[in-house]
């Protein structure tokens, strides 16, 4: 029953209830929101995994202009506040 996908297939009676009630019933727009909702949280999560991203691209273009000037990685650290 748990690998039916058409619950008018589905022999036992929770799951049956329980699928017909996703599938067809009003849980559909219930599951449809849910989704809704994981996806919108994705792109957000993805979001700030890109503007991390480009942050630490950033900090690392700084630290390279700065240690060709001669400064030490420790100097670095302490101006730059980048943690090693």
């Amino acid at each position: 029953d748990l690998g039916e996908s058409d619950p008018d297939k589905i022999v036992t009676g929770e799951i049956k209830e329980q699928m017909l009630y996703f599938k067809k019933g009003e849980g559909r727009k219930e599951m449809s929101e849910s989704i809704e909702r994981l996806i919108r949280k994705a792109e957000r999560m993805a979001e700030e995994r890109g503007r991390a991203d480009e942050r630490a691209s950033r900090d690392r273009e700084i630290a390279d202009r700065m240690s060709s000037k001669g400064l030490t990685r420790e100097e670095i650290f302490d101006l730059t506040g980048i943690k090693a």
